[in-house]
């Protein structure tokens, strides 16, 4: 069993929070999230999976992405340790 929250990083925004589960070797659809390639976005995926949590990251849109933004939005989230 899996708890999933998708935000938008700079805007911390939530676009998709939900529970679903997880059967071994399957890959299943979730959700469908809009993303125009127009517009940057990083979006935080942060899950609890039988109580481990987790975190990662998405880049939305076409390059080029600013380098500054990018390393602070990772270090807020605790993914850039710099």
């Amino acid at each position: 069993d899996v708890r999933l929250t998708v935000k938008d990083a700079e805007r911390e925004e939530v676009i998709y929070e939900g529970n679903f589960t997880v059967k071994e070797n399957r890959t299943d659809l979730i959700t469908t999230i809009p993303v125009y390639y127009s517009e940057h976005k990083i979006l935080i995926f942060e899950w609890i999976a039988d109580g481990d949590p987790g975190i990662n990251h998405y880049l939305c849109g076409y390059p080029p992405f600013s380098l500054e933004k990018y390393a602070h939005l990772m270090r807020k989230y605790g993914l850039l340790e710099i």
